[in-house]
This record gives C-alpha cells, sequence and structure tokens, in this order.
C-alpha cells in the first residue's frame, strides 16, 4: 500500500509535512493555487522558495489551478477544496478558531468535515494534544460546525479504528463473500437468456439487437467521455477497467433476472392453458397433463437457478457500482471535484462503497495545469457527460414506458375478450341450453385462459416497475439537464464547473437509490 501525502507546499507547516513525508517514503501530490511560477512569488526568502523548489521536483503529481494573483483568496480555497477532494484524513495545522476569511484553515476544516472527512487538529499550542475531529464519532446526528463535532484526543488505539474505518473492507461477513464473488467474475460474452428481449421486440418498445445475444469484451468497450479537454491527466486505467467490468456484468445479470421473471410468468400462464386445454382435448389429457407437469418443473427450476445464482443481488450490486464509478473520470478532469462520500459509520459499510472508494483512490489527483478557458472545460463535460446521459434517461423512459404501455394494452384486451366470451356464453345459454352445455368446456377453456395471460402482463408489469422506473428516468434526465442549462448560461468558473458536476453525480445516485430501493424486494420467488 503507498501512503499519500496530498500538498498545497505552502510555506510552513505544508513545507515541513511534505518533507517528512517523502523522507517517510510516502508519495507526495502538490496542489498548487497558481501556476507553479506564479506561485514561487509567494515564498520571499531564499530558504523556502529553495525547499518550494526541491519538494516540487520531487512530487510525483503536481496540479496547477488557473488562479490569477489577484485572486489570493479564493485561489487558496480552491487549492483547500481539491486537497479534500483527494484525501482520505486531512491533518490541519490550526488554532482552533473559526474562519476569519475565505482560504484560511479554517474555512477548510469546516468544507472537510461537512463532507465527512476526519480531521486531525494539530494545535499552534505544543501544551494542547492534538485531537480527531469526525462527524462519524456521533454518526447519527446532524453536524455543520466545527465546535458541534465530536472531538476526541488522538492515541494509538483512535488511530487505529480510524484507519480500519477508512480502509478495511467491510467486516460483514456477506458483504465480504459478496466482493470475493465479483473479484473472481469472469467474462460473460454470451447471453443465453433472451426472454427480455424478446418482449421488448415483441412490444415494440426496442428492435432485437446483436447485443442481446452477445455482449463485447468488457474491457475493450469505447470509453465513454471523461470530460476532460485534456490539460490534466489522471490515471484513469483502474478506473476504466473497474468500470468497464461492473457495467459489463451488471447488464449480463440484469437481462438474466429480467428474463428469469418473464419466464415465471409466461410459464405460470402457460400451465393453465395447458391445465384447461384438457377440457377441450380431453382424447391428450395425459400427454396434457405432463406437459403442464413439464412446465411447473421449469418454473421451480428456473427460480431455483437464479436465486442460487443471485441474479437479482448481482444485478443490482453491479449496477450501483458502475454507476458510482461512471462520473468519477469527470470529477478527476475538474480537480477540485469528488464524488459524494459514503457514510463511515459504526455500521460495516457495503462493498460497493468501499470498492467505489478505492478507485476514487487509486485515480487520484490529476497532473498538470488546468486551463483557464473553464469555459472549454464546462463545455466538453457538459457535451461528453451531462447530454448523454440525458439522451439516455429519455431513451430508457421512453423504451420503458413503451413496454408498460404495450403489456396493459394487451392485458386489458385479454381481459375485454374473456369477458365478452362469458357474455356470449349466457346468451347461447339462454337461446340454445343443450348446445351451450355440450360446449361448455370451450368456453371455461377461454373465459379462464385468456384471463391467465392478462394476468401474466400484468405481473410483469407490476415486478419490473416499468411506469416507476420511466418517471424515475425522466426526473432525473429533467435534473441533469437543468445543470447543463445552468453550467451553459454564463460565463462559470471552475468551482461553479466543480459544483455542476458533483451536483449532476448526486442526481444520478439519488435516482440510483431510488431504483435499488424499488427493485430490492423483487426477488425471483416460487410464490
Amino acid at each position: 500500500m503507498q501512503i499519500r501525502l496530498v500538498c498545497p507546499l505552502a510555506q510552513g507547516a505544508d513545507q515541513i509535512a511534505a518533507a517528512i513525508a517523502l523522507d517517510l517514503g510516502y508519495d507526495l501530490h502538490a496542489v498548487l493555487p497558481f501556476r507553479r511560477d506564479d506561485y514561487a512569488a509567494d515564498f520571499v526568502d531564499t530558504y523556502h522558495a529553495a525547499t518550494y523548489a526541491t519538494l516540487l521536483a520531487r512530487a510525483s503529481r503536481v496540479l496547477e489551478l488557473p488562479c490569477r494573483r489577484g485572486e489570493v483568496p479564493s485561489a487558496y480555497a480552491l487549492a483547500g477544496r481539491a486537497t479534500i477532494a483527494h484525501s482520505d484524513i486531512l491533518i490541519a495545522a490550526w488554532d482552533g478558531l473559526p474562519a476569519r476569511g475565505a482560504g484560511g484553515t479554517a474555512e477548510v476544516v469546516e468544507h472537510a468535515l461537512r463532507l465527512g472527512l476526519p480531521v486531525i487538529h494539530v494545535p499552534l499550542d505544543a501544551n494542547q494534544p492534538i485531537r480527531l475531529i469526525w462527524s462519524a464519532h456521533e454518526p447519527h446526528l446532524l453536524q455543520t460546525r466545527v465546535e458541534e463535532i465530536s472531538a476526541r484526543q488522538l492515541d494509538d488505539a483512535s488511530y487505529i479504528v480510524l484507519i480500519d474505518r477508512l480502509l478495511a473492507p467491510p467486516v460483514d461477513i456477506n458483504e465480504r463473500g459478496h466482493l470475493t464473488q465479483f473479484l473472481a467474475e469472469r467474462q460473460r460474452r454470451f447471453k443465453l437468456r433472451m426472454e427480455y428481449p424478446l418482449l421488448l421486440a415483441a412490444a415494440g418498445a426496442r428492435r432485437l439487437r446483436r447485443s442481446a445475444l452477445l455482449a463485447a469484451p468488457y474491457l475493450t468497450t469505447d470509453e465513454p467521455s471523461s470530460g476532460s479537454p485534456g490539460d490534466v491527466t489522471g490515471d484513469v486505467n483502474v478506473w476504466r477497467a473497474a468500470y468497464f467490468w461492473s457495467d459489463g456484468l451488471a447488464a449480463h445479470f440484469a437481462q438474466s433476472y429480467r428474463s428469469g421473471h418473464v419466464f415465471n410468468f409466461c410459464a405460470g400462464a402457460l400451465a393453465v392453458l395447458l391445465g384447461l386445454s384438457g377440457l377441450v382435448l380431453p382424447e391428450v389429457k395425459l400427454w396434457l397433463a405432463f406437459a403442464e407437469l413439464a412446465v411447473i418443473g421449469a418454473f421451480i427450476m428456473n427460480t431455483r437457478v437464479g436465486v442460487a445464482r443471485n441474479w437479482h443481488r448481482r444485478w443490482l450490486d453491479y449496477r450501483q457500482l458502475a454507476e458510482r464509478l461512471r462520473p468519477m473520470a469527470s470529477l478527476s478532469a475538474v480537480g477540485i471535484a469528488q464524488p459524494d462520500r459514503a457514510p463511515v459509520t459504526r455500521r460495516a459499510t457495503s462493498w460497493v462503497d468501499w470498492y467505489a472508494a478505492g478507485i476514487w483512490r487509486s485515480i487520484g489527483m490529476p497532473a498538470g495545469e488546468l486551463t483557464r478557458d473553464v469555459a472549454g472545460l464546462t463545455q466538453a463535460i457538459v457535451t461528453r457527460e451531462l447530454l448523454p446521459q440525458v439522451a439516455y434517461h429519455r431513451t430508457s423512459a421512453a423504451t420503458v414506458h413503451h413496454l408498460d404501455h404495450a403489456l396493459h394494452r394487451a392485458g386489458t384486451v385479454l381481459f375485454a375478450i374473456s369477458c365478452l366470451s362469458c357474455a356470449a356464453f349466457i346468451g347461447a345459454y339462454l337461446i340454445d341450453h343443450a348446445w351451450t352445455v355440450a360446449h361448455a368446456a370451450d368456453f371455461v377453456a377461454l373465459s379462464a385462459g385468456l384471463p391467465a395471460i392478462g394476468t401474466a402482463f400484468f405481473g410483469i408489469r407490476v415486478q419490473g416497475d416499468f411506469a416507476g422506473t420511466a418517471a424515475r428516468s425522466e426526473v432525473t434526465a429533467d435534473h441533469l439537464a437543468a445543470v447543463a442549462a445552468a453550467l451553459e448560461a454564463r460565463p462559470t468558473t471552475l468551482s461553479r464547473t466543480a459544483d455542476g458536476i458533483e451536483a449532476a453525480a448526486r442526481a444520478m445516485f439519488a435516482d440510483l437509490g431510488e431504483w435499488r430501493l424499488s427493485h430490492q424486494q423483487r426477488q425471483l420467488e416460487l410464490t
């Protein structure tokens, strides 16, 4: 494991910490509020200027923010924000007093605490103890001010707990098992469960595509837009591998799970039809009974296989992971932005949260000079990240809405035909009692069989939650479109761009949370 120090290299505590970190073998990432040559003007004496040059040369990554000398408070505030975005722990040498202006240590500390970041407070008075300030000490209280957040003296025991809760995998044995299963997954090129794509095609919601049967190799799919105009570079190889792997697995298990549900409802309706067909075709009733038994057996086998292979849970987990990873490349390109942090409480976090945090940590801070053309950076993010997501959610909403409407219409028609069949039977009974009695089995099969098929259609609708999915996709698309429009509406700043991409990531994550909650209890079951 490589320990990393992210530091602005300011005169004083920053330079001391950076030098010690390098001596201990840590990796140094330097975030500068100005271009490196402009920032050198901050160091008025020869010693600190030489120390800055030495540390800068030894840093493995240097991020130069696009601020000007006349923007000193906001420049230091951005440097603090970038430091927080790429850190797990903030170490603050600080007098403990409230913020007295923008860009100061106190303001950076308050921002870190609002995000749930633990802060190690090193007081300027050597007689005072070093403290750990962290909202996770009292995770069920809403705390927004530094003085309200619980602080404890930092000793060896609390330091071990801190590192364990930040870096260790979840303690829950089930979560660890799910993580092990994910790490052992293999490429699935062929999708043998075709029921759901066939249903979409039959309903006219989506054409049957080659990808429904044969998936592209997960790790060679074209890279999604990163939103970066190319002036900074980060280590996104780990991100690409993790994103495409989880996205490909999620697509596979989504199709398997949804197809399993379609199969079960259709098999249930077919079993009813076979049972009723014995009334119409008594001469082959035995064979129809065998066929009905085989269909019921297939129903049970499909359910047991789906449950045993965890189609449902793996789909939810892998999709949640993929969507948590999706915006990270764009967030990294902004330099000062970050994904929402999963709350660290006494309870074990999910393996998805732990793994996603590890990927963000692996990407690290980007290196290079962020362009002064913030408008170009903003437009790149809007064009490559936000607008494609708006289009995706609009298309997804239209597809599932079409499917939901088609299933509703088909089910309604079948129930209407069944009602007409009953009315025809009553009319025929009043007109010709003997003929009606002779053909009663035909009417029974028709009036009972059609509702069975209609019920299967309604069951697929309810289990798939297509109406809810369409509504959530539309809300998310509207939210992302609003963010994109706000970013394009007027000249923007780097901070505003970061706020926009973070807001978009939160919107997508909120949609993901509602989606998972909706599908959490919709497992394959026998009853």
